[in-house]
């Protein structure tokens, strides 16, 4: 679930996956693995997405019913 939001976000953002694993510290592999969900996301790796995002962690974590929200 977090995972599908996590990629979700940074699909609709616009950003490249390139670029976010860069800010974040990680290979392209890695990150294209974590939003597959093949890898588990840790709490560090999330906040510093949401940094990346400028999103709030509650909305990204919920972003698919934030969404629906609008």
């Amino acid at each position: 679930m977090v995972n599908d939001n996590v990629s979700k976000a940074i699909a609709d953002s616009g950003l490249k996956q390139k670029f976010v694993a860069e800010k974040i510290g990680m290979s392209e592999p890695t990150l294209s693995a974590l939003l597959a969900g093949k890898r588990k996301i840790d709490v560090d790796e999330f906040f510093k997405i949401c940094t990346v995002l400028k999103m709030r962690p509650e909305v990204l974590y919920n972003y698919e019913e934030q969404k629906e929200m609008v």
